[in-house]
C-alpha cells in the first residue's frame, strides 16, 4: 500500500545513481530487487529508510532522521548537477561556466557557503568532460577495405600495399 508521497523529486547523483527527495531530506540509493527500490539517508548514520517499486510509488517510510533537515543540500545538488551538464554539452571554460551558473542562482548566504569553490568541483567536472573526448589512436595500421582496393573498372588502385618499417621495428 502506497504511503503519502508529500513533496517528492528526484535528481542524479555525481555517481549516476537516483536519488530521492522527500520533505528537503535526501535518500540515495542502496540496493535494487525485482520488484522493490531501497534507498536510505544520504546522512551518515542515518536510520530514515524508503523503499519504492519500480514505478517510484513510495512502498514503506521509515521517516526517523537523526540531524536536523539542511535544506541548502539540496540546491547545492542541483547547483552540481546544471554544472555538469553545461560542461559536458558545452567547450566554454569551466571556470566561467561556474561563474554564470553562481551568479544565475542568486545563493542565499547559508547555501553560498555550502557551494564548493571552483577549484575543489573542477577536477570532477575535468573528468566528466573527458570521457566525452576521443581516445587518440594507438596505431597507423588499418585495414583497406575491398570496395576502395579496386578501381571502377576492376583493376588494383594500389600500387603496392605493404607495411615498411626499420628492421628493429618488425
Amino acid at each position: 500500500m502506497p504511503v503519502n508521497t508529500s513533496s517528492i523529486s528526484f535528481l542524479h547523483s555525481n555517481k549516476g545513481y537516483r536519488q530521492l527527495i522527500r520533505n528537503g531530506f535526501i535518500y540515495k540509493f542502496n540496493k535494487q530487487t525485482s520488484s522493490m527500490i531501497y534507498l536510505i539517508c544520504k546522512t551518515k548514520n542515518c536510520k530514515a529508510k524508503v523503499h519504492t517499486d519500480s514505478n517510484n510509488n513510495i512502498l514503506d517510510l521509515k521517516d526517523e532522521h537523526n540531524h536536523l533537515l539542511e535544506p541548502e543540500d539540496f540546491e547545492v545538488q542541483c547547483f552540481r548537477n546544471i554544472l555538469k551538464d553545461r560542461v559536458i554539452n558545452e567547450t566554454e571554460p569551466i571556470s566561467k561556466i561556474y561563474d554564470e551558473e553562481s551568479a544565475k542562482a542568486q545563493f542565499s548566504p547559508e547555501t553560498l557557503a555550502s557551494v564548493p569553490m571552483v577549484r575543489d568541483i573542477q577536477p570532477g567536472l575535468n573528468q566528466a568532460r573527458r570521457k566525452l573526448t576521443l581516445v587518440l589512436p594507438t596505431s597507423t595500421t588499418f585495414d583497406i577495405p575491398v570496395s576502395y582496393q579496386r578501381t571502377a573498372t576492376g583493376e588494383n588502385f594500389l600500387i603496392c600495399d605493404k607495411m615498411v618499417c626499420r628492421k628493429n621495428e618488425c
